[in-house]
């Protein structure tokens, strides 16, 4: 597939900004008017809420003010300056913030008082009745999913093409373990390009177009690697999700990222013994029950 002229880029981009804008707006009043909003349990819901966020919220790297801290307390992003609780019909105004980053010349740090004021507001905002006010997602809710993201490695890699440019894997993804990995899912591995394939598939990268385009479904992040090619730059499978994706955070009382865990347990080698200390996510949940009966 031939790479888009600069022209075509914008314009692929413009319109997918469209669709976002469209789709989050579908989204905030498809969760508003769900039958059953409150599910603090779920992921599913958690991170179908979480995309609300997606190009809109300046505060993302922020551990308190940052979107996954804003939508575990039950709020959804409305517009790029408004969140909003589908229980009990808030709206919690941030457009003030504008002002002070503007005033400060900053991103996304703000004055201590200010995170302080607008961490408490996420919980008293919340109406006294409004469920959200007393029980929000857990700490933990931002987690890889394990058995099912060894499932989804097996979908992408056949859903999935060789990239149209270069990537760059970490050096513990080596040509042998790409190749392991594809074997144990009867992909035949025949050049570089279609090893391309299975470091995507690995490292959460769902494929929106062929070649060109990938998104990741925990953090959202969408990647146009025609802009990549045109600034002379890899696909770099990790760098590319976001600061507090579940692919690139230490998973739960483990010293291993999300791409860590489903590499070792899909090649079945030891390969982060110096750092791997302490195991846990209760043994990445019984070593995802033994592959999953050998990828069912």
């Amino acid at each position: 597939m031939a790479i888009p002229s600069e022209w075509e880029f914008k314009e692929v981009l413009d319109q997918l900004d469209k669709v976002d804008e469209r789709t989050e707006h579908v989204l905030v009043n498809t969760v508003e008017s769900s039958s059953c909003k409150y599910k603090p349990w779920s992921l599913r819901e958690f991170l179908y809420r979480l995309k609300t966020y997606r190009n809109r919220w300046s505060l993302t790297y922020d551990s308190k003010l940052g979107e996954v801290n804003c939508c575990r307390h039950g709020w959804l992003c409305d517009s790029y300056d408004k969140l909003a609780c589908d229980l009990c019909n808030t709206r919690l105004d941030l457009s003030f913030l504008q002002n002070i980053i503007d005033s400060k010349e900053l991103s996304w740090e703000l004055p201590q008082k200010v995170r302080d004021r607008i961490e408490k507001s996420l919980i008293d905002e919340h109406q006294d009745g409004c469920l959200y006010k007393h029980m929000s997602f857990p700490d933990n809710i931002y987690e890889l999913e394990i058995s099912t993201e060894l499932l989804n490695v097996k979908r992408r890699i056949k859903s999935t093409s060789p990239c149209s440019v270069q990537l760059h894997f970490p050096e513990e993804m080596t040509q042998e373990r790409l190749v392991k990995i594809a074997e144990r899912f009867s992909y035949e591995t025949y050049n570089d390009p279609s090893l391309s394939v299975i470091g995507i598939a690995l490292t959460g990268w769902t494929e929106q177009l062929s070649g060109q385009l990938y998104e990741c479904d925990y953090c959202h992040r969408r990647v146009g690697v025609w802009n990549l090619k045109q600034d002379d730059q890899l696909f770099d499978v990790i760098d590319q999700h976001k600061l507090n994706c579940p692919w690139k955070t230490s998973v739960m009382n483990s010293q291993l990222q999300g791409w860590q865990i489903i590499l070792q347990l899909l090649t079945t080698e030891t390969i982060f013994e110096q750092i791997d200390t302490k195991k846990d996510y209760s043994y990445w949940i019984d070593m995802a029950s033994n592959i999953l009966q050998e990828i069912r």
